[in-house]
């Protein structure tokens, strides 16, 4: 079991170390890439929000202490709280991006139901009829300030005990469950 300065550690160091990576390469070096350019795709498309969605499923289950929960729990949960703290839209349209990412990329090479954009966080989570505007820029930004988020906010007031959402206790619980070694 992590301790609180080991749990904070693993989310801080190591997984925002991934997000940023990501943002680096779909974001920032995706705009030098000259193959890409030529290809007429200065960006990946769709593949950083695969990303951040299957990242959204695994930090839903450390939130919620619910490593075996289904997916569609955890990846909801993770969108409608810490996600929501960043842009209260990701509460209202969580189920949504789910079930688009879901079932969109499995059974179709494509999500269902979104406009990917870069450079445009005016526009992000904006529907307009069935399509969500989703800017890759802004969502990874907003994992990072999650994940941040939710790494300052755990806590171990109950000595370890307490599963309640974003508790050291549920952190444990699910890494126990999906035997990750912090």
């Amino acid at each position: 079991m992590a301790d609180l300065k080991e749990a904070k550690g693993f989310l801080i160091d190591n997984f925002l170390c991934v997000l940023r990576r990501t943002r680096r390469l779909y974001v920032e070096l995706a705009r030098q890439d000259q193959q890409l350019k030529s290809e007429g795709r200065e960006h990946g498309y769709f593949e950083p929000v695969l990303l951040c969605i299957c990242w959204c499923d695994f930090l839903g289950a450390l939130y919620l202490g619910e490593g075996k929960a289904n997916d569609k729990r955890r990846i909801v949960q993770w969108l409608k709280g810490p996600m929501a703290s960043r842009n209260k839209l990701y509460r209202k349209h969580a189920s949504k991006i789910h079930e688009a990412y879901r079932n969109g990329l499995v059974h179709g090479f494509q999500p269902n139901w979104f406009d990917i954009s870069y450079d445009e966080p005016k526009d992000h989570l904006v529907v307009n009829g069935k399509i969500i505007k989703i800017d890759v820029s802004t969502l990874i930004d907003d994992m990072i300030a999650s994940v941040g988020d939710f790494a300052s906010q755990l806590s171990d007031k109950s000595g370890g005990m307490s599963t309640r959402h974003g508790s050291l206790g549920a952190f444990n619980h699910a890494a126990k469950e999906l035997k990750i070694k912090i």
